[in-house]
């Protein structure tokens, strides 16, 4: 049965016999997915560099010599850019020390020649689906609120940033997109049309309000809420506001701001926190976003 879901997977075929190679590049176009062939080692190495390679079917015996497929798979898997590319090798021996000799190279499986049809897609899309469980996911969250809030803004991309110390074995990474990223860096346009197709690229929007609702916090929100409505990004929004609001500065005027603020997130029929102080926020947000990505990742 053909699988459209392996539309858009590369798979590199590294071997020196035409006929195989045209008939490994046969079978696996037959299951939707993109092949590329090369006959030398040292092209395949270009190729996995300069092309998104999802899989090497690597002959172990090259036609320039039978350590040539241990020394490109080796390669392959010391590189930081090409180190997660799975890959099978082919080889027409069964020699245990050859074997070992694959695995210690870096090498995810193999298969003998000549190969089984069915085998050889089994085990491709076997090894394509440990690199999916396997990859980094990137998750990208949007801080919306005014100027001033500028320590509490602080504190939640240190809690991500602390997050991301252990990602290799969390496999998700935090990106957290500020004011302070772009304030300085945009000269040619309004910088809220900026923020806001940051806002629909992002994951997670987290909104805080303190004694004011400013109006482009305002913007944001509605953008998102746009989003969410829209079945695309972001995907999740937390708005916190501030319990009791900052004296310095308040006025009659911004709090009804802010109250009417609240009652139209409860006429969108979304949910609003508070919070008391920055520890308190910081604690508060990790709770909803540990619950957000579980989802997201779900859905991945």
């Amino acid at each position: 049965m053909s699988k459209l879901i392996n539309i858009g997977k590369t798979i590199l075929i590294v071997e020196d016999n035409s006929n195989t190679q045209s008939m490994l590049s046969k079978q696996l176009r037959s299951q939707h997915y993109t092949t590329k062939m090369t006959k030398k080692g040292v092209n395949a190495l270009k190729l996995v560099r300069k092309n998104c390679i999802d899989l090497v079917l690597l002959d172990i015996g090259l036609e320039d010599g039978i350590e040539k497929g241990f020394d490109v798979c080796e390669k392959i898997k010391t590189n930081t850019s090409t180190k997660s590319t799975r890959i099978i090798f082919l080889t027409g021996s069964t020699n245990q020390a050859y074997l070992k000799k694959a695995f210690d190279s870096g090498g995810d499986d193999f298969i003998t020649k000549p190969h089984k049809e069915s085998e050889l897609l089994a085990r491709v899309e076997y090894q394509l689906e440990q690199k999916e469980n396997n990859a980094i996911h990137i998750v990208r969250i949007f801080i919306a609120s005014s100027g001033k809030l500028e320590k509490e803004r602080d504190k939640i991309e240190l809690f991500f940033l602390k997050q991301n110390r252990d990602f290799t074995e969390k496999r998700v990474m935090y990106i957290v997109e500020r004011y302070e990223n772009y304030s300085t860096s945009i000269n040619s346009e309004r910088i809220q049309n900026k923020f806001n197709n940051i806002v629909i690229e992002s994951d997670i929007v987290i909104a805080i309000i303190d004694n004011d609702v400013g109006p482009f916090t305002k913007e944001e929100f509605d953008v998102a809420h746009h989003g969410l409505l829209s079945g695309k990004k972001p995907s999740h929004i937390h708005v916190y506001f501030k319990s009791p609001p900052d004296a310095n500065g308040i006025t009659s005027e911004k709090l009804r701001k802010v109250e009417e603020f609240k009652k139209e997130i409860i006429h969108l029929e979304q949910i609003y926190d508070v919070y008391e102080n920055i520890r308190d926020l910081k604690n508060r947000v990790e709770n909803s976003v540990k619950d957000d990505v579980k989802e997201i990742l779900g859905n991945n």
